[in-house]
Formats: structure tokens, sequence, C-alpha cells
């Protein structure tokens, strides 16, 4: 009975514990805000050193700081406002544009939204203060992706700095891919992996 009951003693404890580090925990949410923050995509020819560079506009966001860490996160990004930036000729542009939107890359008139769900991060000491952990969506299609990134905080402001490495062929998108079309050749074979670089700035959400 002693051993029954010093065993109940020492799980209630715990459970205090737990209970009394819940109640104390700082959460703190941020609203992302769309005008302020940018993100810019990269992509590139195998064989051409030239890339091709534009822009796309976030939809809406939000991130969860627990303790001075983030925790969670959630971003939705506008699959039909992407951007042409290096093509000065608009005809041009629009007609890259148009390719991109198409079915044989992001197929945004079906996959309207992309997303990136952050599902944990860690302090690192290089490359960034942080790496985050987190599941890109592309086309429907969901993949896990780690990468760093500069969080910082000043008063009731946060931003988040990355640059995001995405192996598009991960996501259905094989156009000019050499890895499902073997008759390429020359500047028709286009890079697999694209970049993303996010600039996310983001406001502490008042308390009701």
């Amino acid at each position: 009975m002693r051993e029954g009951a010093s065993m109940k003693k020492m799980i209630l404890t715990a459970f205090s514990i737990l209970v009394s580090a819940s109640a104390f925990a700082s959460t703190e949410r941020f609203v992302v805000d769309p005008k302020s923050s940018e993100i810019q995509w990269v992509g590139t020819k195998v064989l051409v050193k030239d890339a091709h560079t534009g822009t796309i506009d976030l939809k809406d966001g939000y991130l969860e700081v627990i303790n001075g860490d983030l925790s969670k996160a959630d971003f939705i990004v506008k699959m039909n406002t992407i951007a042409v930036t290096d093509i000065k000729n608009p005809k041009d542009s629009a007609k890259l544009k148009g390719h991109l939107e198409s079915e044989d890359f992001f197929d945004s008139a079906k996959f309207p939204e992309a997303r990136l769900e952050i599902t944990g991060s860690k302090k690192i000491s290089s490359g960034g203060t942080h790496e985050i952990s987190g599941i890109l969506t592309i086309k429907g299609h969901s993949e896990k992706i780690t990468f760093p990134a500069t969080i910082k905080t000043e008063s009731s402001k946060l931003s988040l700095i990355a640059s995001l490495p995405v192996d598009r062929t991960k996501f259905k998108v094989k156009f000019g891919s050499k890895q499902f079309f073997e008759n390429l050749v020359g500047n028709r074979i286009i890079s697999d992996t694209f970049d993303l670089k996010v600039n996310l700035v983001a406001s502490a959400q008042k308390k009701k």
C-alpha cells in the first residue's frame, strides 16, 4: 500500500509541475502583413548562367512563439500572382508568367494556393538563428522540408528571413526535367531545383 501511495503521489506531483509550467508559458501570436512581406523566386536552366527571377504574393499567415521560440506557423501563397522581374519586354514577361501558371508547371487554375506549415524550430549557431521544420504543399502534394532561417523579434514586430531550395519534381512539376524527359538537350533542360527567398514581416496580435 505504501508503494502504491508513493507512486500516486509522484504522478500527482509530476502532473502538477506540468500544469504549472503550462500556466506560466508565454505564448504570442504574430500575424503576417502580406504587403510588407516579400517572396522572390529564382529558376535556372542547367546549361544557361542567367536565371529567371520574379515574385509571388502571400495571401495570409501567422506565427506562434512560445517563450521566445517559434513553435508553429502557417502561410498561404496565391499561385496566380506569379510575376516575372528579369524580363523587361511586357509580351515576353507575360508569356513566361502564363507558362509558369499553366499545367506544365504549377497549374494555378486548379491549384490556386500553396502552403507552408511550420511544425517546429531549433536554435542553430550558424547559417541563421533557427533551423525550421515544416510541410510544404504545392499542386496538392505535400513534402517535409527543413531550412535555416533568421528570426528577429523587436517590440511587437517579428521578421523571418530565409532561402528555401525546392525540388520541384517532388511536387509533380516535371516540365523540362532531365529526370523525366531523356530527349532534352541544351537550354531546354531546366534545373529541378528553384529557390524561394522569403522575407516575412509580422505584428503581434493584440490580446482580447
